[in-house]
């Protein structure tokens, strides 16, 4: 493999090969040698005599002519092709722990990285959940909450509660990020989004943190909103 913007010496008379480090190129024929050839950017000799170069393998790159080694991608980047110039860095969502990396993992659930060139992935928050692969933390929606970091995916809220994204008086964008639902109060139940509480109608009525309002039994009336029945 050769890399942009250079020759290669395939064709040359390689009989003046004679050491491992070549000191210019072939003439503009390419014909024969003038003297020896250096190996491309992405191809190495590590000895002397030789007729070919290797190209750099899978994990390494060679960023100039007339290597006798490659170096191995550094930590956050990788070479998934032999004979590779440069590294590349790992995308958002993705890392490489470890030098001489050939693809870049992905994060694992619960887990996310915002930067490129990353050697590591970020724990999810509390309050917020990551998918494999996330760029970012998500905030849980409101009916919903993640009470540990590290979370996949959040829950909805138990019965007879709910949650509400942080909202400021001003009306400037909500937080999100819940880590807790709170139990309906006396005289409401959770609406079906878990995401607020709704007034028991009359005829019915709720202590409290239940799911749905008790109907009034015989003999005894509850207005609208009632926390308990009366006779």
């Amino acid at each position: 493999t050769t890399c942009d913007g250079f020759m290669g010496w395939s064709g040359c008379d390689t009989s003046c090969v004679t050491t491992a480090v070549y000191e210019s190129g072939c003439d503009a024929e390419c014909g024969s040698c003038s003297s020896c050839p250096e190996c491309d950017p992405g191809t190495y000799q590590p000895d002397a005599g030789q007729a070919t170069c290797y190209s750099c393998p899978a994990g390494s790159y060679g960023p100039s002519i007339g290597l006798t080694s490659c170096t191995s991608c550094e930590v956050g980047r990788y070479a998934v092709n032999d004979g590779s110039c440069s590294c590349t860095a790992c995308e958002p969502g993705t890392y490489s722990g470890s030098t001489g990396g050939v693809v870049c993992e992905p994060c694992a659930a619960g887990t996310y990285q915002t930067d490129f060139e990353a050697s590591t992935c970020l724990d999810c928050p509390a309050g917020y959940y990551c998918p494999e692969r996330a760029e970012s933390a998500l905030p849980c929606e409101a009916g919903t909450f993640a009470a540990t970091a590290n979370s996949a995916a959040c829950e909805a809220c138990p019965d007879g509660s709910y949650s509400d994204e942080s909202c400021p008086d001003d009306g400037s964008a909500c937080s999100g990020g819940i880590e807790s639902c709170s139990a309906c109060a006396a005289g409401t139940y959770p609406h079906s989004s878990d995401a607020y509480c709704v007034t028991c109608d009359a005829g019915t009525y709720s202590p409290g943190g239940l799911e749905t309002c008790t109907t009034c039994p015989a003999g005894a009336y509850c207005e609208a909103g009632s926390s308990e029945y009366a006779t």
